[in-house]
C-alpha cells in the first residue's frame, strides 16, 4: 500500500469532526475536505457554507481549530489522536509552517503543593515535574506545604513566565462543561442557542446539574437528549470524584491531562499558499490573509471589500491596503521591533532602532549601542557602548541580515540570522520564528564563516516541529547565505 492511500485510511478512521474558527477557515477547510474522508465541518462560517457548500450543523467536534494571538497562526485543541493526526496533515500539505508543543496542556488538573506565598497572594506551586502559579485569593489561607487541586488556564509565552494556574475547575464533556468553584451555583446555555430552544436547556440544566457545581449547556446540547446529557453529568461528577479520592492519598501530579493543544506558527509563505486556495474558489484580493492578519482595522476593510471586489479591482484594493500601512506603520524615524518566537513557544522581543530606508518591502535600520544592549546582545560579538549596528529585513524574506560597527565606523563582523518568512504585524511591528541557525563572519583577516545551529534538523523533523522540506530549504538557505558573504554580497536577503 503506497504512503499516500495509508495516510489517508489513517485519517479517516482517527478524525471526523472539526470545528474552525479562524480568519483562515475557507482555504483550511478546503484543504482538509481534500485531504480527509468524510470529514465534518462542525458549525462551519457562512463563507466556508456559501464558498464550499458545506451545510450548517452543530455536531460534536474533535478538534477546535482558532487563531493564536495576532493572527500569526492556529490553535488546535483536542483528543490527542485527532490532534496530533490534523497537525501531521497540516505539516505535510502547508509551506514552512512550525509546531510548537506545549510541555504542560491547558485544562490539564494538578494535586499542587504550595511552595511559598507572597505578600500580594501570588501563590507559587509545585505540579510535579513543572512548577506554576496562583493567583491567590485575599480571604483563602494558603499555606506552605498544603496540597490543592489546580487547573492550568494559561500557557507561558514569554521567557521565565510560568503556566497560570486556577482553582476554578472546569469537567468539559461532548455536551456541558461542569465548573467546581468556591461560588459555583449556576445554569448557563450557549450563546450560539436561541428561542425556545435554549429555554429548554436552561430547564434541563436545573434538573440535571449538581450540588455545589455551576453548568454550562454547550452548543452541541441543543439536539441531545435529556438523559444522555444527564449521563453525561453523573460521568464527569465521577471524574471530579476521582479527583478528590486522590487528593487524599497523593500529591505533586497530574490527574487530568485536558484536551491536547498545539500550535501551529504560520508565515508569509504558508498565507501567500493560502491565499492561492481561496483564488480558486472564486474573486480574491491578493495577500487577502496576511492583510486579514495584519489588524482588526485592515480585517474589517477586507471583509466590507469583498462584497465589492472584482477580477478589475481587486489589485488596487490591496494596494491601496498596503499603501496604508507602509504610511503610517513603517515610516522612516519610526522605531519598531521584532518578535522572534521560539521553537519552544516562547515569544522574545528584540528592538530594531530606526527604521532609516524603505523600499519595495525591503527595510534598513540603525542602532547605536547603549549599556543595556551592549549588556544584552546574543550575538557572538562583543560591544561596547556608542558602538552601532545595520539591520536588514525584508517581508518574506528568511534572513535578517546585521552589521556591526565599533564606535569608529570600523566593521567588527556580519551576522545572518535564519527565520521562517518574515510577517508585518500589528502597529508596525515584525514577526518571525527563530529557526536556530545562525552564521557569522567576522572582519578581521582571514576569517572563515561560521554556521551555528542550536539544534540538528534531522532531531526536529523526527519530533515533528517541522517538516523534511523546511529544513531542506533550511540548508539551501545556510549554503547561499555562505556564498554571498565568502563574495562580499549583501543585504543578504533570501
Amino acid at each position: 500500500m503506497n504512503k499516500e492511500l495509508n495516510d489517508r485510511i489513517f485519517y479517516l478512521f482517527v478524525m471526523s469532526t472539526i470545528r474552525i474558527e479562524s480568519i483562515y477557515d475557507v482555504a483550511l477547510s478546503k484543504l482538509l475536505i481534500d485531504e480527509i474522508d468524510e470529514l465534518t465541518l462542525s458549525s462551519p462560517s457562512e463563507d466556508v457554507q456559501n464558498l464550499l457548500g458545506v451545510k450548517q450543523n452543530i455536531d460534536i467536534h474533535e478538534v477546535n481549530i482558532t487563531d493564536i494571538d495576532q493572527k500569526v497562526g492556529i490553535q488546535l485543541q483536542g483528543n490527542k489522536n485527532s490532534v496530533k493526526n490534523l497537525e501531521r496533515i497540516i505539516v505535510d500539505k502547508l509551506p514552512y509552517v512550525v509546531v510548537h508543543q506545549m510541555s504542560v496542556q491547558k485544562d490539564a488538573i494538578f494535586l499542587a503543593t504550595i511552595e511559598r506565598v507572597t505578600r500580594k497572594n501570588l501563590v507559587f506551586l509545585d505540579l510535579g515535574e513543572t512548577k506554576g502559579i496562583l493567583f491567590g485569593l485575599r480571604d483563602q489561607n494558603y499555606r506552605q506545604g498544603n496540597t490543592i487541586v489546580v487547573q492550568v488556564k494559561e500557557l507561558p509565552t514569554e521567557p521565565d513566565k510560568l503556566p497560570v494556574c486556577s482553582e476554578q475547575i472546569n469537567l468539559s464533556g461532548s455536551y456541558v462543561i461542569l465548573e467546581r468553584a468556591r461560588e459555583s451555583n449556576f445554569v448557563r446555555v450557549s450563546r450560539k442557542i436561541n428561542g425556545p430552544q435554549r429555554e429548554l436547556l436552561h430547564e434541563i440544566g436545573k434538573r440535571v446539574k449538581p450540588d455545589r457545581f455551576g453548568i454550562i449547556m454547550r452548543t452541541s446540547a441543543a439536539d441531545a437528549r435529556e438523559d444522555v446529557i444527564s449521563e453525561e453529568v453523573v460521568n464527569l461528577l465521577e471524574k471530579w470524584e476521582s479527583i478528590m479520592a486522590e487528593k487524599k492519598e497523593s500529591d505533586n501530579k497530574q490527574v487530568s491531562s485536558g484536551d491536547t493543544i498545539v500550535e501551529i506558527s504560520f508565515n508569509k509563505s504558508t498565507k501567500d499558499f493560502l491565499d492561492k486556495i481561496r483564488e480558486n474558489l472564486g474573486v480574491q484580493i491578493p495577500s487577502y490573509h496576511s492583510l486579514r492578519s495584519y489588524s482588526m482595522a485592515t480585517s474589517y476593510a477586507l471583509e466590507f471589500g469583498k462584497y465589492f471586489a472584482t477580477p478589475e479591482n481587486i489589485e488596487e484594493m490591496s494596494e491601496k491596503l498596503y499603501s496604508m500601512i507602509f504610511k503610517k506603520d513603517y515610516r522612516v524615524n519610526n522605531s519598531t521591533k521584532i518578535h522572534l518566537q521560539q521553537i519552544s513557544g516562547i515569544i522574545e522581543e528584540e528592538g530594531l532602532g530606526k527604521i532609516t530606508e524603505v523600499s519595495d518591502g525591503e527595510f534598513k535600520f540603525v542602532q547605536t549601542v547603549d549599556k543595556y544592549l551592549a549588556e544584552k546582545d546574543i550575538s557572538n560579538y562583543v560591544l561596547f557602548e556608542d558602538d552601532f549596528i545595520e539591520v536588514y529585513m525584508k517581508q518574506g524574506s528568511w534572513t535578517v541580515y546585521y552589521k556591526y560597527f565599533g564606535s569608529d565606523k570600523e566593521l567588527i563582523g556580519q551576522r545572518v540570522r535564519i527565520i521562517s518568512p518574515l510577517d508585518l504585524i500589528f502597529r508596525g511591528r515584525f514577526r518571525a520564528v527563530d529557526l536556530g541557525v545562525d552564521i557569522y563572519l567576522p572582519a578581521e583577516e582571514g576569517a572563515s564563516v561560521d554556521v551555528i545551529k542550536e539544534e540538528s534538523m534531522e532531531e526536529l523533523v523526527s519530533q515533528g516541529v517541522y517538516s523534511a522540506t523546511t529544513a531542506e530549504k533550511i540548508s539551501d538557505i545556510v549554503t547561499e547565505v555562505t556564498r554571498k558573504l565568502e563574495n562580499s554580497e549583501f543585504p543578504i536577503l533570501i
